[in-house]
């Protein structure tokens, strides 16, 4: 037998199996079937000799834009395959000597092994023992294939049946594979306890030294957990481990594979663990906040698949290699800053965002809290959530919808230090001006924006409309602003340009991001490549971008945002270093519930805010941080500089574009004045004087003691427009 060429092993070995020769010795199996010798033959050809292999759950690696710095790996099952030339040769030896020592030698079952587990059976319908390394191969294989609890019984149960369809998939295994690629599979599925699946992870997992370094006391060790990984591990259980650990050396010394000596001095050791928890999931990130994150946008992704359910599979289980959009040095440069500007335990939370304008790529979300649960941590979603009014920052879109309506830059608005609308619905005192815009009238879009005067800003709403207002921002990238349905926002809200509904920062980012590009929205990113456990990328993933304006209305949105961060600007104290051109907006909501400050230059674009995350209307910022009020031009701001400072420190200072000419009026056009604010006598003589033809009509306005009745409340077309003589205005006046 044992000199029999490898065709008559075969041979033998399926007859024994089937109950054609060898019947005697086979009896008690074919006989638990109710099978003779024929119809035994028969019933082995009609078993499937073909395994199918899925490839092994492996989890996915995220990795920094660098390629290189590994921020998670998130998993179902820790594993790791390795090729056989990473597990050390005394691994491999330990395995096959304690697991089937004939491994080399057998066709894929080993027959004596398997009629000692014959004889000691008997004649019961299960047969225990016997299995070779190849057949463990198989039940492993059949177990990760099954589908149902059924199909699981059935892999895993001790039936003859299964003995015998396992012989048939190991011959066959045997047959298409050579010894060492067989040896690769087993020690690559095979559990070794503690979570550990395969024996790169349970290197790692007990001795903290990949499956390439163990020695022989670890790989004797681990050796040893195959057979009963729970009741051996060596954490729980080390003196069953050291037993069991023990067999496995007088094992190799009997085979000759150590020496007795080697034998002696490695069972004289104790188990020496130096044990690692496997770092699984977000929370034992790098970076857990952005992980959050991504792993969010990929479960939403259908590069991964066309279900949930598939994308989430293959993210836990495919082993993929996924490049991300993080930048190492921005994000630890933005954790900085955020943190030193309001420290981690404070109530108040600071969150920053910075994207790459064109391509949409998510270069850091820097937060000043802890990640976790515990006092002062938190795991809210800051970055992505719409949890806090954007503010005057809003007051970009309105310049965008403005100059698409035809608006001139040299367009001048009444202003004024409070506006009553006849067009909008009116808080109770109607509209003021904001704490900083030095009481300034009739101005320009620029003067406009420099100061952030709200009753200004109001009025440019009023001579545009709300919905292009909405429009814009929606556009440009907020794109929890709705349009239609429940919510949606309504002809008559005329604080829309103040920045009354909730936004993210990540929105707010990307929408600056996008007066950055020229015009082109990109949708925030946060992968750059994906990769299968065969190296091969996967298609559908990168930057989604789409014009949202024309470079001529960015561009000139960015000169206007530029003359904030001049002398006389609210973000002037916050000018970047080194003379570096930039353009941004403060933003202060209602009450101090939240401030925020967002700007960019053309390689970066930055948001950041400051609010309390209880709810910000409950926790304004008032007293607090060392200021009466906090304002989008301090604590903000000082983070968004910190921030871009650090970001931008080595890169070449890039000029913004100016404003394009087809925005500006002749210098010697004339300008309709404003007469908001005047007695209809007053406002009628100042137009006629002017040359104009003046109507009027009564407004809807309710009558109030702080607008006398004939006073105007409105004038169409809006102060500002071009004066042509002979031009119609229509005058509305208060009740």
């Amino acid at each position: 037998m044992i000199k029999a060429t490898r065709a008559l092993v075969l041979f033998l070995l399926a007859s024994v199996l089937a109950g054609v020769v060898l019947a005697a010795a086979a009896l008690p199996f074919v006989g638990a079937l109710g099978l003779t010798a024929r119809s035994g033959a028969e019933y082995w050809d009609s078993l499937p000799g073909e395994l199918e292999e899925p490839p092994l759950p492996q989890g996915s690696v995220l990795l920094a834009s660098d390629g290189k710095t590994r921020l998670a790996t998130l998993y179902l099952y820790n594993r790791k395959t390795v090729p056989l030339e990473k597990i050390a040769p005394i691994m491999r030896t330990a395995i096959v000597d304690i697991e089937d020592s004939r491994f080399y030698s057998n066709p894929g079952v080993d027959l004596r092994a398997m009629l000692r587990a014959l004889k000691s059976t008997g004649t019961g319908e299960q047969v225990q023992g016997g299995s070779t390394i190849t057949q463990q191969y198989v039940k492993q294989t059949l177990l990760l294939s099954a589908q149902t609890e059924e199909e699981r019984a059935a892999a895993a149960g001790l039936s003859l049946e299964r003995k015998l369809r396992e012989a048939k998939m190991s011959i066959g295994l045997t047959q298409k594979y050579s010894k060492d690629e067989i040896l690769a599979k087993y020690l690559n599925i095979a559990y070794f306890g503690a979570g550990a699946y395969g024996v790169e992870a349970a290197a790692q997992r007990y001795y903290s030294v990949p499956a390439a370094k163990l020695n022989l006391n670890q790989a004797a060790t681990l050796a040893g957990l195959v057979q009963s990984p729970n009741g051996y591990d060596p954490l729980q259980f080390p003196d069953a481990a050291k037993r069991r650990r023990d067999q496995v050396l007088n094992r190799m010394a009997q085979l000759g594979h150590i020496t007795v000596a080697q034998r002696d001095a490695t069972i004289a050791k104790d188990l020496e663990l130096n044990p690692s928890q496997p770092k699984n999931g977000c929370a034992a990130s790098l970076e857990p906040f952005f992980c959050d994150w991504v792993t969010e946008a990929l479960l939403d992704d259908p590069a991964l698949g066309a279900t949930e359910a598939e994308r989430k599979q293959r993210l836990l289980e495919g082993g993929l290699t996924i490049t991300t959009t993080l930048d190492v040095d921005v994000q630890t440069k933005a954790e900085k800053a955020v943190r030193q500007v309001v420290p981690a335990d404070h109530r108040v939370a600071a969150v920053s965002v910075a994207i790459e304008p064109g391509t949409g790529q998510v270069k850091s979300l820097a937060v000043n809290r802890e990640y976790g649960t515990g006092e002062g941590q938190t795991v809210l979603p800051l970055f992505s959530t719409a949890w806090t009014q954007p503010g005057s920052t809003f007051k970009a879109f309105t310049l965008a919808a403005a100059l698409e309506a035809g608006v001139p830059l040299n367009t001048r608005l009444p202003g004024g230090d409070r506006h009553r609308s006849s067009v909008f619905d009116n808080p109770s005192s109607g509209y003021f001006r904001n704490a900083y815009d030095g009481h300034k009238k009739n101005l320009t879009l620029a003067e406009a924006t420099a100061a952030s005067t709200n009753t200004a800003f109001v009025q440019l709403q009023e001579r545009i409309g709300t919905r292009a207002v909405a429009e814009a921002a929606h556009r440009a990238g907020v794109a929890s602003l709705p349009l239609t349905g429940e919510g949606a926002v309504g002809p008559k809200e005329g604080s829309l340009t103040l920045g009354t509904r909730e936004a993210s920062p990540l929105e707010i980012a990307a929408a600056y991001a996008t007066f950055a590009a020229h015009g082109k929205y990109c949708a925030p990113v946060a992968v750059t490549q994906i990769k299968d456990r065969a190296g091969t990328a996967l298609p559908g993933v990168g930057p989604r971008c789409a014009q949202a304006f024309t470079p001529a209305v960015a561009d000139t949105v960015t000169s206007l945002l530029a003359t904030v961060m001049e002398e006389g600007g609210t973000g002037h104290e916050v000018a970047l270093a080194g003379g570096r051109p930039s353009a941004g907006k403060t933003g202060t909501t209602e009450g101090h519930s939240a401030a925020l400050f967002a700007g960019y230059t053309p390689q970066l674009a930055v948001a950041t805010v400051v609010a309390d995350p209880r709810g910000p209307h409950a926790h304004p910022l008032i007293n607090t941080l060392g200021y009466d009020r906090v304002y989008g031009s301090d604590v903000p701001a000082v983070i968004w500089k910190k921030v871009m400072d650090a970001a931008l420190a080595g890169q070449p200072v890039k000029a913004l574009p100016s404003a394009n000419p087809a925005y500006l009026l002749p210098s010697n056009t004339t300008l309709l004045p404003s007469v908001l604010g005047q007695s209809v006598d007053q406002a009628r003589a100042q137009l006629e004087d002017a040359g104009l033809v003046v109507r009027t009509l009564r407004g809807p306005t309710p009558r109030s003691a702080a607008v006398a009745p004939g006073t105007v409340v409105g004038m169409e077309p809006a102060a500002g427009a071009p004066l042509v003589e002979g031009m119609e205005v229509t005058l509305t006046l208060a009740p």
